[in-house]
């Protein structure tokens, strides 16, 4: 089942905001090496978590998290917009139709058709928030 929840209404899945965040340590940390910081709760999370983005999270049957994704309009801070501005020409992206998609992560146990419902699934973001376009910042949503 795929599950559309901001930041602050993670509190109402405890057990899928867990193992999201402990899923990401495992893909960012653990397989990719990447240098992230972990909460004292061992959450992979950045400062863009605070910015409250949509998660877009597979809920596995037994309600923990198959794979997700973050996703911020680009009306406000995003990484391509703070770190990555140099493929941008050195400019900006704002526009309420251009969203930010970051952080897909997959579980190392997900079914084989969670990376499709999670594409599925931004498509559904598009239609229903008059997005037109997704920066993908790569090396923020790598899959392993």
């Amino acid at each position: 089942m795929i599950r559309y929840l901001y930041e602050d209404e993670l509190k109402t899945a405890p057990l899928l905001k867990e193992t999201m965040f402990l899923d990401c340590v495992d893909q960012f940390k653990t397989r990719l090496g990447w240098d992230v910081m972990l909460e004292d709760n061992g959450y992979e999370r950045d400062e863009y978590d605070s910015h409250n983005p949509l998660y877009v999270i597979y809920q596995k049957a037994d309600g923990t998290q198959g794979g997700s994704m973050r996703l911020l309009p680009s009306t406000g801070r995003t990484m391509v917009n703070e770190h990555f501005s140099e493929i941008l020409g050195s400019g900006d992206v704002r526009s309420p139709f251009i969203w930010e998609f970051t952080r897909f992560c997959l579980a190392r146990n997900t079914e084989p058709r969670t990376a499709a419902a999670l594409m599925l699934a931004g498509g559904e973001v598009m239609e229903n928030f008059g997005v037109k376009h997704f920066l993908v910042c790569l090396m923020c949503a790598s899959i392993t």
